[in-house]
């Protein structure tokens, strides 16, 4: 699983990629395609140039509306389609969850383009020199589920987080009951305790802070 180089170039000055026929590509695969084992070329436009990033889809997490990747980043656009050529050492990697493709391919790649991640990242058939949208091969990829709770989640490359939000959202719920009830208590406490002004006059401290609660 080596990343091609002149997938990249092909990638780079063709604008027009043609939706080759892959039966014969998933007839060898069993019909299971599994999808971490591949390089993908993901293609998008970035001040009117087209730009190719390699990744490898590890594995993914969905929740309802999103699906969360985690992927294997290469170094690979870094580099110029000239330096590419002469290029000997093995590119670096970076391994991460990415909130969504249209982060990856946004907040990441910096791709200007609207296109979706799955229409614009291609697997290469070497043995029939064709590249395979994976949008027309999702039927038959065999992506990896996994747990990513406990991991962090990246929308942008400043912007991270926890898959917490439920649990996040039922504390705060909590959280409100409680100060309903401390509010409900102390209008009790205001009713039963402050005729003639009692406390307000006797603990006016006490009031003030009594009534800051109410508010919130």
């Amino acid at each position: 699983m080596d990343i091609e180089f002149d997938c990249i170039r092909y990638l780079t000055n063709h604008a027009f990629i043609r939706n080759a026929s892959y039966e014969n590509f998933v007839q060898d695969n069993n019909f299971f395609i599994d999808l971490p084992a591949f390089i993908c070329y993901c293609v998008g436009i970035i001040d009117g140039e087209r730009v190719v990033h390699t990744v490898r889809f590890i594995g993914q997490s969905q929740s309802p509306g999103v699906t969360s990747y985690f992927i294997e980043w290469f170094n690979s656009a870094c580099f110029t389609v000239q330096e590419l050529q002469v290029k000997v050492e093995p590119f670096e990697s970076l391994f991460f969850w990415i909130h969504s493709g249209v982060a990856l391919r946004k907040n990441f790649f910096l791709f200007e383009d609207r296109m979706s991640l799955l229409k614009s990242s291609f697997i290469y058939d070497k043995k029939r020199s064709c590249f395979y949208r994976l949008i027309h091969l999702l039927p038959f990829l065999q992506p990896r589920y996994m747990d990513n709770q406990r991991f962090p989640i990246y929308s942008s490359p400043t912007k991270v987080s926890f898959n917490m939000k439920r649990i996040k959202k039922i504390e705060y719920i909590k959280t409100n009951n409680k100060l309903g009830e401390l509010q409900k208590n102390l209008k009790k406490v205001i009713k039963n305790h402050n005729s003639f002004r009692y406390i307000e006059i006797e603990y006016p401290r006490l009031f003030e802070e009594i009534n800051n609660i109410i508010k919130l």
